[in-house]
C-alpha cells in the first residue's frame, strides 16, 4: 500500500542517518525499534551473527536507557533455525511449535503468540547478517500476514545496508581494518 511505502521509506532514512553515529549495539536497538513500529508488532529483535563463533547476538532494552547483549548458538530456537536455514518463519501460535523456548516468557510473564522471524542477507542475498524477530502482531487479527512478510523483507534490505555501515563506521572509528568487521562483540 502506499502508507507501506512512505513508512518504508520513512524507516529507511532514519536507520541512515542513525548509522553514521551510532555504535553498532545502538544500531541494533534502532533497527528494532524501526521494525516494530513497521510491521505493528509488539516487540521485535535484531540478532546479528558472528559466523566465526557460531552465535548470534542482540541488545535488548532493559529500564530506560539501559540495555543488555543476549547470545545465542545458531540453530538454537526460532531466530537460530532461521539464521541456520536462512529461510523465513511466520508462526501462528508459538507455543505449537518445539522451536519455541518457553523458559523467556516463564521468567518474564510474557506470553508470545505470533512470530515472523527472517534472515537479514547481505552480499546479494548469499551471506547471513542477522535475522530479524517480530513477536505478537498488534491490531484486530494479532497473526503476521503475507503483507507483513512483504514488508519486512523490504525492510531488511534496508536494516542490512544501514548495519553494514554502521559496522564499517565503527570499525573505522576503532581502527580496526575490514576483516575485523566479521566478527562484533
Amino acid at each position: 500500500s502506499e502508507l507501506a511505502t512512505r513508512q518504508l521509506l520513512s524507516m529507511a532514512k532514519r536507520m541512515t542517518r542513525a548509522s553514521q553515529d551510532r555504535s553498532v549495539e545502538q544500531m541494533i536497538l534502532e533497527v528494532a525499534d524501526c521494525a516494530r513500529t513497521l510491521v505493528a508488532s509488539d516487540r521485535a529483535s535484531l540478532y546479528l551473527v558472528d559466523t566465526k563463533a557460531n552465535e548470534m547476538w542482540t541488545m535488548v532494552r532493559t529500564q530506560g536507557t539501559n540495555s543488555m547483549m543476549i547470545r545465542l548458538p545458531v540453530g538454537q530456537g526460532i531466530a537460530g533455525h532461521v539464521a541456520k536455514t536462512m529461510n523465513l518463519l511466520n508462526i501462528k501460535d508459538a507455543y505449537e511449535t518445539t522451536m519455541f523456548n518457553r523458559s523467556y516468557d516463564q521468567k518474564s510473564g510474557y506470553r508470545t503468540r505470533s512470530i515472523l522471524c527472517l534472515p537479514m542477507l547481505s552480499d546479494g542475498g548469499t551471506h547471513i547478517l542477522g535475522v530479524l524477530q517480530f513477536i505478537n502482531k498488534l491490531g484486530t487479527i494479532p497473526v503476521f500476514d503475507a503483507q507483513d512478510e512483504a514488508l519486512a523483507i523490504a525492510f531488511s534490505e534496508f536494516a542490512a545496508s544501514a548495519v553494514t555501515n554502521s559496522i564499517e563506521i565503527e570499525s573505522l572509528r576503532l581502527g580496526q581494518d575490514e576483516s575485523a568487521l566479521q566478527v562484533m562483540p
